[in-house]
């Protein structure tokens, strides 16, 4: 019984003072990025513990009356052994719905102040530069090398291209490969390409070359 009742604290201590403010920190983090910070745990915990504590000022101050039969009679989560429906609904609200709600109406008020931005501060130039992205475009990388790859950054035979995003390392994979100049010009599409891989460390240089899908070379 000890064993039960001790369990049963650790349980309500976590839903009580961290979940809520971890799925709303969660919720947040998805909508507008991530952000420095955003991965080391202690702060996070911190983050996440102090928007519970904002949060169940406002479940006790508003909704009282329905939590309070959850509580009782003896042992005191009796009430919420006695009323699982109940028990279930209110953790489905209090810890879920809520928080997601709240994280989602902050983002959407952020939005209407700046209209144009589909997330806010991305963290760093790399992120940036493909967050704004709406289109595709050839790209060239130079390596620390010398050398030249590059290719066409969007969708290929079925293969898609993709860049890493904060908080990884940069790198990229472009869908079709092209031969390169020594100068960095794009000569012609690399034959059974299969897509080109790169990690940012290796190279120093990538630009993104417009041009529309209907002037590549279609091989």
């Amino acid at each position: 019984m000890a064993d039960t009742a001790s369990t049963v604290i650790q349980v309500v201590l976590l839903i009580v003072f961290v979940l809520p403010g971890f799925v709303y920190q969660q919720t947040r983090q998805r909508l507008r990025g991530a952000r420095p910070g955003d991965q080391e745990f202690k702060l996070l915990l911190l983050r996440s513990m102090l928007a519970t504590l904002v949060l169940d000022i406002v479940y006790v101050a508003a909704g009282w009356p329905l939590l309070r039969p959850l509580f009782g009679p003896a042992p005191w989560y009796g009430g919420a052994l006695a009323d699982v429906q109940r028990t279930a609904l209110v953790l489905l609200v209090c810890v879920l719905v809520v928080p997601t709600g709240v994280a989602w109406a902050q983002w959407g008020l952020a939005r209407m102040r700046a209209p144009t931005a589909r997330r806010i501060g991305p963290p760093t130039a790399w992120d940036h530069a493909f967050r704004e992205r709406r289109r595709s475009a050839m790209v060239r990388i130079r390596l620390k090398s010398g050398g030249w790859v590059g290719g066409w950054y969007g969708s290929w035979q079925g293969t898609r291209s993709y860049a890493a995003e904060y908080p990884h390392p940069p790198d990229i994979f472009v869908a079709q490969a092209w031969q390169m100049g020594p100068d960095g010009a794009f000569l012609a599409p690399a034959q059974n390409s299969g897509g080109l891989y790169v990690r940012m460390e290796d190279a120093d240089v990538l630009e993104f070359v417009e041009k529309p899908l209907q002037e590549r070379d279609p091989s």
